[in-house]
């Protein structure tokens, strides 16, 4: 006898359960007035889901409302099935062929857990601070061999920008109009010097803090536009706290102001640390582990990119917690939306 779909899934009373006590630890609230005045008025006994009354304002809503899984017709334990699946680098065709769903359906789960993951980052990250090192990659990025219709082509100038993981706003020259004309398949790759985000190979930076990378998460990568002195000093005020060490290579990008960091540097032609003990050998013994996980995507589009750095700063920060703990932070994650679903989709990439 075949197995089923039900034989392997999570038990869906289990996960509503999990669900509800990571959403509601003290009780369901109204997700319009927050009244934990609230009556259950029935449930789904396929899913075990409930759907409740708010008898302050009475507005109807469910334990999906107000959450990044609010419109997905996916099943609940299929959700945790597939960020269990993903936590152990699997593949989405992979766990796409465990499940009676299509790749595109398994992916759009998968992507809605990394913007999770990107878009309450102030939840899980700290500012660094005390003794940082910071090294920088270029990542060979594309628009996967399509050319973009205008409507979408504006959509990634807006949606491409933020604090650095996107880095349209940081200072990219991209418009709508060059995304928009662009041919198929090409790529500014054959441009001397370091890569932009413009010749399809922009840099990534990251910040690592040496006390937290030994005790807990401390470690930021995030997509830039370029490598300038003022793109770079940004990044920097933006995950380190001013009056830091901050120790990279003799790179003429990182001369950062003395009145906000105790800046060191070392020249890698004559030596990988300097009498005093400054190196970046921890950024850059980051990066070899980046790579090996960064090449098991096969092809990912720039303007997606944000997604993956934030999903592997996640993973590596927890990386000591144990697979149940790190898949009920994924999973907590998902829980609460940043206001009515309208409002989120209006504020998209606006922090």
């Amino acid at each position: 006898m075949a197995l089923s779909e039900e034989s392997f899934l999570p038990d869906a009373e289990d996960c509503a359960e999990t669900w509800r006590a990571l959403r509601w630890p003290d009780g369901a609230e109204c997700v319009e007035c927050g009244s934990g005045d609230v009556a259950v008025q029935d449930w789904d006994y396929l899913s075990s889901l409930r759907r409740y009354q708010c008898r302050e304002c009475g507005r109807w809503f469910n334990d999906r409302s107000g959450t990044f899984i609010e419109s997905s017709k996916v099943r609940l334990p299929v959700w945790i099935y597939v960020l269990r699946e993903m936590d152990k680098d699997r593949s989405i065709n992979s766990i796409a062929k465990d499940l009676p769903h299509t790749y595109k359906t398994v992916h759009r789960i998968a992507t809605t857990m990394r913007e999770a993951i990107y878009r309450r980052r102030e939840e899980w990250r700290e500012v660094l601070t005390g003794e940082v090192e910071a090294d920088d990659v270029h990542l060979t990025l594309g628009q996967q061999g399509r050319t973009l219709g205008s409507e979408e082509a504006s959509e990634e100038v807006d949606e491409g920008s933020d604090e650095g993981d996107r880095s349209t706003e940081a200072g990219s020259t991209s418009s709508s109009e060059q995304c928009s004309s662009r041919k198929p398949r090409e790529r500014g790759l054959s441009k001397r010097g370091r890569g932009s985000w413009s010749g399809d190979q922009p840099p990534a930076v990251l910040w690592v803090d040496l006390w937290v990378e030994r005790n807990g998460p401390g470690r930021r990568p995030e997509l830039q536009p370029d490598v300038t002195q003022r793109t770079l000093l940004s990044s920097a005020v933006r995950h380190v706290e001013p009056g830091s060490e901050v120790d990279t290579d003799d790179f003429s990008g990182y001369r950062l102001p003395g009145e906000v960091y105790d800046h060191r540097s070392v020249d890698h032609e004559e030596t990988y640390v300097t009498d005093e003990g400054t190196h970046c050998n921890t950024a850059e013994g980051e990066w070899s582990i980046f790579k090996p996980w960064w090449h098991g995507f096969r092809g990912v589009a720039k303007r997606h990119a944000y997604r993956y750095l934030s999903e592997y700063s996640f993973r590596r920060s927890h990386r000591s917690d144990s697979r149940q703990k790190r898949l009920r932070r994924m999973i907590a994650l998902l829980r609460l939306n940043y206001g009515p679903s309208n409002q989120a989709r209006t504020s998209f990439g606006v922090h």
